[in-house]
């Protein structure tokens, strides 16, 4: 069970958000593949959430994987030859911090 905590000199404000897991993620696109690495224990996450951006600020959710998946195909979508950007969160079981990977572009080949 979470318990919410405020932080007294920012009213309305959660001091706590969950438990740190201590992990980070990275990605990166290899050719159609968007990869990624978790640093620390798996098994403090759920799963894995791939998001897609357009102008780099506003996320689309694009799919979810489970864990133990490092590679996502992006040659599955037919994307219009421009630049993305993609993210992959690592999401926290229950009471866990989620995790978000570096921004990583892709334009696709025509």
């Amino acid at each position: 069970m979470q318990i919410v905590t405020w932080n007294d000199y920012e009213e309305g404000t959660a001091a706590e958000v969950g438990i740190d897991n201590c992990a980070s993620i990275s990605a990166q696109a290899q050719g159609k593949q968007l990869t990624w690495t978790l640093t620390g224990q798996e098994n403090t996450v759920d799963h894995y959430s791939v998001f897609i951006s357009q102008d780099g600020i506003n996320l689309e959710d694009l799919a979810d994987v489970p864990t133990g998946t490092y590679t996502f195909n992006l040659s599955q979508y037919n994307f219009n030859p421009i630049t993305y950007t993609f993210y992959v969160k690592a999401v926290g079981k229950a009471s866990i911090r989620n995790q978000m990977s570096n921004a990583v572009s892709y334009t696709p080949s025509s």
